[in-house]
């Protein structure tokens, strides 16, 4: 168990930066983390795999995730990004606009409060949003 801040640290960034996770610091045949050559080959080429993108009030962040996405993605057909917006900020839903018909779009439509919560528990309403959206999201996400 990892009890110092700076062992905690030290499984995430080496000393260039990048991030690392625990597998880069097993031997190799404990390793969690497999090379892409040992990965199980997909049985289905063609499968589709929907990318799914929650966003709410950084327009520049999504701007970049966007165009980052698009740059990689090697199919539209059989990666299509979903994104979905809940909070109804209107500078970040121009941004995702402005991707057209190269990903989908779709907002949360209850921005309400939450009911319910217990008294104790209503510090972290906003929680029970980005949880209600998540759901809200992947659901219409499978359906499509």
């Amino acid at each position: 168990k990892l009890t110092d801040e700076r062992d905690r640290r030290k499984l995430h960034d080496n000393q260039e930066g990048e991030v690392k996770g625990l597998g880069d610091k097993l031997p190799p045949e404990k390793s969690p983390v497999l090379p892409v050559e040992d990965l199980p080959q997909n049985r289905n080429p063609k499968a589709v795999i929907p990318v799914l993108v929650i966003a709410c009030n950084r327009p520049s962040a999504i701007k970049r995730s966007l165009e980052t996405l698009l740059k990689n993605r090697p199919s539209k057909d059989q990666f299509p990004i979903v994104v979905s917006q809940d909070c109804g900020h209107a500078e970040t839903a121009t941004v995702i606009e402005q991707f057209g018909d190269q990903i989908s779009f779709i907002k949360q439509p209850n921005l309400g409060k939450i009911q319910d919560i217990p008294s104790n528990l209503k510090k972290f309403e906003g929680y029970y949003k980005i949880s209600r959206h998540y759901k809200w999201a992947l659901v219409r996400c499978l359906m499509s």
